[in-house]
């Protein structure tokens, strides 16, 4: 019997994995797929995913920098597939995507099955929404990355400024885009991206879209500032505009005037040439 035959493989769900198992067989939509970089440094660390099952459970996914050019054109994000051969670790302690006891190691040995026609008993997204009064409990604890959902009232575009280096004391030129949140409170939260990041912010779908323009953020670490919550971009992060998730409806509702059209401001360089009239 060939040991990779689905025979010997257990179908579960997502909350019933648990670390250290290699047996397991899922059916799961590959919500978001991106890469991601080595902590402080510029090179890749593989790719990651998040896998969401028909029950509405999300895990993190990854395959390793070393299988990558074997593996990542097997998956397709949005699509759905039925996978086996793969194993599972445990979680790390600091820095979590996701709330889950278990990661999952894709390597060049994983079978990806797809999944013909709709499947629509399987989200598209799942995100872990954090209430922006809920913040401030967040500060400087990383344990579990944010996931922040609001609509998009302004935006500094991506644009060079300069930064100095902790460790080396040199400055540097780094990307940057500035970004004004609200809530269906109408409460204000302001989150700085750096970096590839703030490259990968589409300033034309936020041009062209009309309001309100929603967006979620991913994986975001809390800093404090003022005694306030600082959100930023980790290499994990990834933007959506306008995700079709439940709370969508309710935000349309909320920001459905003009008024709530996207400004976009402009950037430090920018104003420089800026002018009052005589």
């Amino acid at each position: 019997m060939n040991p990779n035959s689905c025979e010997n493989f257990m179908d579960v769900f997502i909350h019933e994995m648990e670390p250290y198992k290699s047996k397991y067989k899922i059916r799961v939509r590959i919500s978001r797929v991106w890469r991601a970089k080595k902590y402080n440094t510029d090179k890749n660390d593989g790719l990651h995913s998040v896998l969401i099952d028909e029950k509405g459970d999300a895990i993190h996914a990854i395959i390793n920098e070393s299988d990558y050019p074997l593996v990542h054109k097997k998956i397709q994000q949005g699509k759905v597939y039925d996978i086996h051969n793969f194993f599972t670790r445990k979680n790390q302690e600091n820095f979590k995507i996701l709330d889950h006891q278990s990661q999952v190691r894709f390597n060049a040995m994983t079978i990806f099955e797809a999944v013909e026609g709709n499947c629509p008993e399987i989200p598209e997204q799942r995100f872990y929404l954090v209430e922006f009064d809920q913040l401030k409990a967040r500060m400087n604890d990383n344990t579990i990355l944010t996931d922040l959902y609001g609509c998009l009232k302004s935006i500094v575009p991506p644009h060079e400024t300069t930064v100095k280096d902790k460790e080396s004391k040199c400055e540097r030129q780094e990307s940057k885009c500035e970004i004004h949140l609200q809530n269906l409170r109408r409460e204000d939260l302001r989150i700085t991206l750096w970096g590839n990041t703030a490259r990968q912010v589409d300033m034309e779908t936020i041009s062209k879209t009309s309001p309100p323009v929603l967006m979620a953020l991913t994986s975001l670490k809390i800093k404090e500032y003022l005694n306030k919550p600082a959100p930023s971009n980790t290499s994990n992060t990834c933007i959506f505009i306008n995700p079709n998730i439940p709370e969508t409806n309710k935000y349309r509702f909320q920001f459905s005037k003009l008024v709530d059209r996207v400004q976009i401001l402009p950037t430090p360089f920018e104003r420089r040439f800026c002018y009052p009239p005589r």
